[in-house]
């Protein structure tokens, strides 16, 4: 992909899939199927009026509220909502959880960006390069499990133990477990165009910044 192209302004859409579907969004809101759970939850960018009468949106099996005093999930009935439950998306396969913050640990939205990495990676891979990747704060793994699918060496790193522990999950189910190597992070240095990473087990991971492409980033 040219620099010239990366410039261009393109629409890029999540289209539906047989476990995920954004199902509709407005009013600062959005409705989404996570497998068959149906998830309403906040969405401050949705400004636009909702497509969908009230009804639907009140079939939600869970839904996720704020004000000044709490935020959580409520569930149309008891038990119908597991704690956690896999979904197959964009080739990969998740653990979908709904947490305290409102997320379900996947932002569909970026498997358009996933993708877009899968072809520098296969073109790559084609050529016969080996490519390392380096995803930092990569909470729980999408760009991580797609840059692995694609053959691509890849460290993963986040400061959160639950998410990296969840990314590991995520690569279980996709099969990628043995392509991923998956940590905490210690400790970050940055001098001039060199990036050490100090993980918690004292390995050190160091790479060089390339301003040309995107997602040229050695691990050495």
């Amino acid at each position: 992909m040219s620099y010239e192209k990366m410039k261009t302004s393109n629409i890029l859409i999540t289209k539906p899939s047989s476990d995920y579907e954004l199902v509709d969004s407005g009013e600062g809101e959005k409705l989404e199927r996570f497998g068959k759970i149906l998830m309403s939850r906040p969405d401050p960018q949705a400004l636009w009026p909702k497509r969908l009468p009230e009804s639907e949106w009140k079939k939600a099996d869970a839904y996720f509220t704020r004000d000044s005093d709490k935020a959580e999930w409520t569930f149309r009935e008891a038990g119908t909502v597991p704690a956690e439950w896999p979904i197959e998306f964009a080739g990969l396969k998740f653990l979908i959880k709904p947490t305290a913050f409102k997320h379900t640990g996947l932002f569909p939205e970026q498997a358009p960006n996933w993708e877009w990495m899968r072809e520098l990676i296969n073109g790559a891979v084609k050529d016969k390069r080996e490519i390392e990747v380096l995803n930092l704060f990569g909470y729980t793994g999408g760009a991580s499990l797609a840059c692995a699918q694609a053959g691509a060496k890849v460290v993963h790193i986040d400061s959160s133990k639950s998410a990296v522990a969840w990314a590991r999950q995520n690569a279980e189910l996709s099969g990628l477990v043995d392509k991923i190597n998956a940590g905490q992070v210690k400790k970050i240095e940055v001098q001039e165009n060199n990036l050490t990473i100090t993980v918690n087990d004292d390995t050190q991971l160091k790479s060089e910044k390339e301003n040309s492409t995107a997602l040229r980033i050695f691990c050495r």
